[in-house]
């Protein structure tokens, strides 16, 4: 059953958790590769750009391919068809087309149509500096590793002060009040579904003292005393950045958490294994990782819409989550220890 259900999503079509038709994950690529045509291609940088060929091949893609003869010729050095209707050469880019003027364009464009619709009919709209900055702090990092790899000289490095510089995106932190809290506390999702699921998740999160997705996920059941309604942890970030005198957090265990727990926990208690089924034993760290972005990503858009329909105004995702409850403990005056804030 799960090997048939993995083929369907890799190569044939499913059902996604709101219940609509999609198409396998190659047919999608498939099809993107056919709309992207030849008109674009990484190939003079097989080992330079291969990370940002994936990430941003149809933004940086699409920034390209809209380039008239003129830009072409301004910022790929292509020359200009001596006859209107002769086919345009294939636009390459390479590192050294990264130049300030090309990144504050492509910055420009990514301000007005950066943000591409999930339905074609659609156009497409402006993203947020926050976007833009990412995007573009990735390829900061492939420039960084091109001069690393003798792919580009440090004199073309094209970042800094006198050259282009990334936006910094406004970072607006909210939290919600205990009013608010209580609100999303109080709904009752539909018993079973992915609504229940995210609800309940967003809700252990912040009983347990703001427990970042990472760390819910890396849950295994040495972690957990059920007996004695305690949970201990150390954070994942903590991890990866010491190596000694790593303090763990414990968390007391309310009955609401003891029943999402109940409720969504694996059926196998060994010490070792995973209390929530995101992640498996056999998984390197790299799909551990990468097994934490779909489970915020869905938790995120199920509680936009419970927000939605409780009329609340702002964010109510994952980090909104941590936020409250840090900003609610200090306004307690909770230890900064406490709220995470030390």
């Amino acid at each position: 059953m799960e090997r048939r259900k993995l083929w369907q999503n890799l190569y044939g079509c499913y059902t996604d958790e709101s219940g609509k038709e999609r198409d396998g994950h190659l047919v999608r690529a498939q099809t993107v590769i056919g709309q992207l045509g030849n008109a674009f291609t990484f190939d003079p940088l097989p080992r330079g750009l291969p990370t940002m060929a994936r990430l941003m091949n149809q933004s940086l893609g699409r920034f390209v391919d809209s380039f008239s003869d003129a830009e072409r010729k301004g910022f790929l050095n292509i020359p200009v068809p001596r006859r209107a209707k002769k086919e345009r050469p294939v636009a390459t880019l390479e590192f050294k087309h990264l130049t300030p003027d090309f990144l504050t364009t492509y910055e420009q464009l990514m301000q007005h149509y950066g943000k591409v619709p999930q339905t074609k009919p659609k156009p497409a709209t402006g993203a947020s500096l926050t976007t833009a900055g990412f995007y573009l702090g990735r390829v900061r990092v492939m420039v960084n590793n091109a001069i690393r790899d003798g792919l580009l000289p440090i004199t073309a490095y094209p970042f800094g002060k006198g050259c282009y510089v990334i936006p910094a995106g406004a970072n607006v932190k909210k939290a919600f009040s205990k009013e608010t809290i209580t609100l999303i506390k109080e709904y009752q999702p539909m018993p079973g579904t992915m609504e229940q699921r995210s609800h309940d998740l967003w809700l252990f999160s912040y009983c347990c003292n703001g427990m970042n997705f990472a760390d819910i996920c890396q849950l295994t059941w040495a972690n957990v005393a059920l007996k004695e309604s305690r949970l201990n942890f150390i954070r994942q970030k903590t991890t990866l950045s010491k190596k000694q005198n790593q303090s763990s957090i414990v968390v007391h265990l309310r009955p609401e958490t003891v029943a999402i727990i109940e409720r969504w926990g694996t059926t196998e208690r060994r010490a070792n294994a995973y209390v929530f089924p995101f992640m498996a034993a056999d998984m390197t760290d790299r799909q551990k990782k990468q097994a934490v972005h779909p489970t915020v990503k869905t938790t995120n858009r199920w509680m936009s819409k419970i927000a939605e329909s409780l009329s609340i105004k702002g964010n109510v995702n994952t980090y909104s989550c941590m936020h409250s409850f840090a900003i609610t403990s200090f306004k307690s005056n909770a230890p900064l220890a406490f709220t995470g804030y030390s």
